[in-house]
């Protein structure tokens, strides 16, 4: 599955974790989600790319 091309008003965009745990299976794949992405979570978001 590939998510990927969201857009958000605020960042992050994608996912974000803020403490918790995301679990992504490894065929997966998020990317492309504006305006960050998944950045900035902590702990990071597996698979979430750029």
């Amino acid at each position: 599955m590939v998510y990927n091309h969201n857009i958000s008003i605020l960042a992050p965009g994608g996912i974000f974790n803020d403490g918790g745990q995301v679990t992504v299976d490894q065929k997966t794949v998020i990317s492309g989600n504006r305006p960050t992405n998944c950045t900035p979570s902590s702990p990071p978001v597996p698979n979430c790319f750029g």
